[in-house]
């Protein structure tokens, strides 16, 4: 039986060298699963041995890695998906919020909420921070816009500041007289040219704090005009 199952394996063996052969150099074929390879000798003897080894195991290996490949791709497909939904809502989306809200203008942003101001993450300190620098900014506006409505020696109002005013008393007192006085200081220039002009926005300083505390009392206003040339409207 050992001798016949021989001569069968010696068949088969020789049939397949004949398949390789025709190459005639060392190669795989994946389909008979076989590897062929082909040794020249080297003893002083002309002629090469020839090999082959079973490779469908290897075959099998491949086949279950590829498997295992499409199988572990799939998977991280499906994981991924609640990632990426997780990641959407808790970083995209407060982003998204807080970059439509940074597109409002100063005035806008000072009376609305800055999205995300209670996250403890890194995208809540972005909020605040930005929430701060709105604060400073329009701060720093509404100073700068009562800067430019006021006299910078003598910090009373402004002409700029007149017809605001004036529509504000009337709002506030509207059954109410409201009266207006136009204030000069005689000699002025004399006494400026005479004492120099420190002197002069002394003078200036202190006519203001006296005009501006007596409007003040009348529930009015004190405007510097320009010059010596000072204006009160009051409520009758």
């Amino acid at each position: 039986d050992l001798f016949e199952k021989s001569k069968s394996y010696n068949k088969e063996y020789l049939l397949d060298l004949e398949h390789f052969r025709v190459k005639g150099k060392s190669h795989v074929d994946l389909e008979r699963e076989l590897l062929y390879v082909k040794v020249m000798l080297k003893n002083g003897y002309a002629g090469h041995a020839e090999l082959l080894f079973d490779i469908s195991d290897i075959t099998a290996l491949k086949t279950l890695f590829i498997e295992d490949s499409i199988r572990e791709f799939i998977v991280t497909i499906f994981l991924s998906i609640p990632l990426l939904m997780f990641l959407s809502f808790s970083i995209s989306t407060p982003l998204k919020a807080l970059s439509e809200h940074m597109k409002g203008s100063i005035g806008e942003l000072e009376n609305k909420p800055t999205p995300g101001l209670r996250r403890q993450d890194e995208i809540g300190e972005l909020s605040r921070q930005f929430s701060k620098l709105i604060d400073n900014v329009a701060r720093q506006n509404r100073e700068l816009d009562d800067l430019s409505r006021r006299d910078p020696l003598t910090g009373l109002l402004n002409r700029r500041s007149l017809t605001e005013k004036l529509q504000f008393l009337r709002q506030k007192h509207p059954d109410e007289v409201l009266c207006g006085l136009y204030i000069d200081i005689d000699h002025f220039k004399a006494y400026n040219d005479t004492y120099g002009h420190i002197y002069g926005d002394n003078a200036l300083v202190l006519v203001s704090g006296e005009l501006d505390a007596f409007a003040r009392e009348k529930s009015g206003f004190a405007f510097r005009l320009g010059g010596e040339e000072f204006m009160l409207v009051l409520t009758a």
